[in-house]
């Protein structure tokens, strides 16, 4: 236990977020009670290293709704402080860190600074995973993405992977699983400006299955109604 207190008091925003992992953890189950405790050691250090924890442990009475919670989450992602390559060493689930970021993402103050992250880290070099590792941890990505598209942030989403597609740059079968996602929780109708994004995507054979339902729905109703 000593090891992950420290571990969890190493700085501000290592504290934040620990701290709002135990707090998301203290109710499932018959390990809250002993999560609770931990967080009280936890606590304790943090005082006893004189950090101020009081305005923490009143924004995580509110959960990540609170800006200081969610600032210190993308802070440590914008530094690596939580290696998103590690996903790929985490097969049939998904990092706690990014199901945290999607926790934030429904708060519509924080998309911007979500987008850029995930922009970043789309387009960071991995050279120390395998190729497809290197796929999977960009479509985790994608997945958030897409998720922060669900919250709201729809057109800035989708001219990214657009731009993605146009410059080349971006293995197809990305492109694919992106459209594929987005066909599956988008529901008509649908803005004129997201129409023109996405339906170039949906259009190009080399990226979808024209035999698609989804892709065959789609472009009719594009083609009727715009």
């Amino acid at each position: 236990m000593e090891q992950i207190v420290k571990m969890v008091c190493n700085g501000k925003n290592t504290y934040v977020v620990g701290q709002l992992l135990f707090t998301m953890s203290s109710h499932k189950g018959n390990a809250g009670l002993l999560i609770k405790c931990l967080s009280q050691e936890v606590t304790k250090y943090a005082q006893k290293n004189n950090h101020d924890v009081i305005p923490v442990i009143m924004a995580l009475n509110g959960s990540s709704r609170y800006p200081q919670v969610a600032d210190a989450l993308i802070a440590m992602l914008s530094r690596n402080g939580l290696d998103v390559a590690n996903v790929a060493l985490c097969p049939g689930r998904r990092p706690t860190h990014l199901a945290l970021l999607d926790e934030v993402a429904s708060h519509h103050e924080f998309h911007g600074q979500i987008m850029q992250l995930l922009m970043r880290l789309f387009e960071s070099h991995r050279n120390e995973l395998e190729a497809y590792e290197q796929l999977k941890v960009m479509k985790i990505l994608l997945d958030r993405m897409v998720h922060l598209l669900v919250c709201g942030y729809v057109l800035p989403v989708v001219k990214y992977l657009r731009k993605c597609y146009s410059r080349c740059n971006t293995d197809m079968s990305l492109i694919r699983y992106f459209v594929k996602e987005v066909l599956d929780v988008v529901t008509f109708p649908y803005s004129k400006e997201f129409v023109e994004l996405f339906l170039p995507l949906v259009s190009d054979s080399i990226i979808v299955d024209r035999n698609s339902d989804l892709v065959s729905e789609f472009i009719v109703n594009c083609m009727a109604n715009y």
